[in-house]
């Protein structure tokens, strides 16, 4: 269980890198910050999903 979640867990970060470094290369100001939030805050919730239904 808590191997499956630190696999989880590295895979999100990964795909964060990923993405905010295709952001910064794209140039666009501030809105890669903005995508940046925006992904930070579906993995947050993923993760509650995630937690709820391990609970239930």
């Amino acid at each position: 269980m808590g191997m499956c979640l630190k696999n989880y867990k590295n895979s999100f970060y990964a795909f964060l890198n990923e993405h905010f470094l295709i952001e910064k290369q794209s140039n666009t100001g501030g809105s890669g910050w903005l995508t940046f939030g925006f992904f930070i805050f579906q993995g947050v919730a993923a993760l509650v999903i995630i937690g709820v239904r391990l609970v239930i």
